[in-house]
Formats: C-alpha cells, structure tokens, sequence
C-alpha cells in the first residue's frame, strides 16, 4: 500500500497538489498542476501562477523541489537570457513564430512559466536531453 509511504498530501486548488515523499537525507517535494489554456481571461492564469508560485515557495529549500504537470505553455523556442531555466531541446515553430505569429494571451503561460522558474531556481528538464523517438509522447 502506498499510503504508507506519503508524508503529507495538500490540495490546494483544483489544478494544484502537493506531496511530500521521505527518502534518504530528507523528503522530495512533488508538486502537481495543471495550469488553465491560453484562452482563458488572464485574471485566471495569473491566479493559477501565482498560487504555484506560493505553493512551491513555501517547500524547504534544502529539499528537491519537482514541479510536474502540463504547464500550457508553448515555448517554441529560447531567448539568449533563457539559457539558464530552458535547454536545448525543443520542439516548435522558432523564436520568430514565437514573437511575430503568437497571439499575446497564448504567450502569458510561457511568461509565467519562465517567472516561476527564475524565481525559485528551476529549470524545464524536459529541454535538456534529448528523447528516443521511440520513448516521446508525441511525434511529429
């Protein structure tokens, strides 16, 4: 049974959970979320940022912090000062697709996204390694 091995479990809102598991030397903070699309109002997908970022702010720094979930945020691309939250591995249409086709309110998850991580020092890690074709979700 699972149970056993679960810490604490909070929910927060109905887009965000968190689970604290122990392991050795500590716990690992899991938190998971599932932030509102882009064409929702802003109010909302700010208030949804805004609740993740107190959620993960309030985890104990000394343990690992894991944000998980679907961010609904098109990165298409990285920003020279992005380097240090985005690897370089992505998929999508590029910088200039990004800047020049993407509608301003399907931009604000990816905004809020590169924020919550500058903030508490994460990074996207699906942008770091690249997948086998075999093992990606998606293919295109």
């Amino acid at each position: 049974d699972l149970v056993q091995y679960i810490y604490d479990f909070q929910v927060h809102s109905d887009r965000i959970i968190a689970l604290k598991l122990p392991f050795k030397g500590g716990i690992v903070n899991i938190i998971c979320h599932y932030t509102p699309q882009g064409g929702h109002e802003t109010a909302t997908k700010e208030a949804h940022w805004e609740l993740l970022g107190s959620v993960v702010g309030r985890m104990d720094n000394r343990n690992p912090k894991i944000v998980v979930g679907d961010c609904n945020a098109r990165l298409h691309g990285r920003r020279d000062y992005e380097s240090d939250i985005i690897g370089p591995v992505l998929f999508g249409r590029g910088l200039s697709y990004l800047e020049e086709v993407v509608p301003n309110k399907y931009k604000e998850n990816r905004e809020y996204l590169i924020s919550l991580c500058r903030e508490h020092n994460l990074k996207i890690m699906n942008t770091l390694t690249r997948r086998m074709e075999n093992s990606q979700s998606c293919i295109r």
